[in-house]
């Protein structure tokens, strides 16, 4: 008896564990991330799961971006809906300084993001290939544009981590480039989660 009790209710609570997994398989990611954080864990992790290549890349892209490129602009790339939107990755241009190590110094280059290898530069034309590319000005000005990229070069060496809730001290793609925006005094004004897809919805760019 003392058995069967525990092992009952082992199965009615995996039932139900099994029962919300289905339930929530079922309700399919949103087409933003939102802004409550159970709803987007749901997003995230179910959106991991459900095939998502029904869905459209997105309608912008410049094919001329790799010869417009100038340091302090951010490009904004895609290769289709990932699980917090459509557009997948962001990264600021900068001049390759004298200590760079996986790129050329003095050439164009972005400030790059991963789990693996943190904060670090890598070739203007690691995006190339990608099928959509844009990029996104926010100061027509030259000398505001160059400190917009020394700004960015700060955050070298330092660690990624994957969230990007509006005012946590984290370091991922998104915030570099926020954080690089700000030093200049060009405020975004974000809220929620920031994603590259609320990042480029962003007023700040010029037209």
């Amino acid at each position: 008896m003392t058995v069967k009790g525990p092992a009952h209710a082992a199965g009615v609570i995996g039932a139900a564990v099994v029962g919300a997994m289905v339930v929530g398989l079922a309700i399919p990611p949103a087409e933003r991330f939102p802004d409550s954080l159970l709803l987007a864990f749901h997003t995230f992790f179910v959106g991991a799961l459900v095939d998502q290549e029904d869905v459209d890349l997105p309608d912008e892209h410049d094919p001329d971006w790799l010869t417009k490129a100038e340091p302090g602009d951010v490009i904004f790339v895609s290769r289709g809906h990932v699980t917090w939107g459509q557009w997948s990755h962001v990264a600021v241009v900068v001049r390759a300084p004298d200590d760079a190590i996986w790129v050329e110094p003095g050439t164009l280059a972005v400030l790059d993001a991963s789990i693996h290898d943190g904060m670090y530069l890598s070739p203007l034309e690691t995006y190339a290939e990608w099928p959509r590319v844009v990029i996104r000005r926010a100061s027509d000005d030259p000398e505001v544009r160059w400190r917009i990229a020394e700004a960015a070069l700060t955050h070298r060496d330092r660690m990624f981590t994957g969230v990007a809730r509006n005012g946590a001290p984290y370091t991922n793609c998104t915030t570099s480039a926020i954080s690089a925006l700000e030093s200049v005094g060009i405020r975004p004004e974000l809220t929620g989660w920031r994603t590259p897809d609320e990042f480029f919805r962003s007023r700040v760019w010029l037209e």
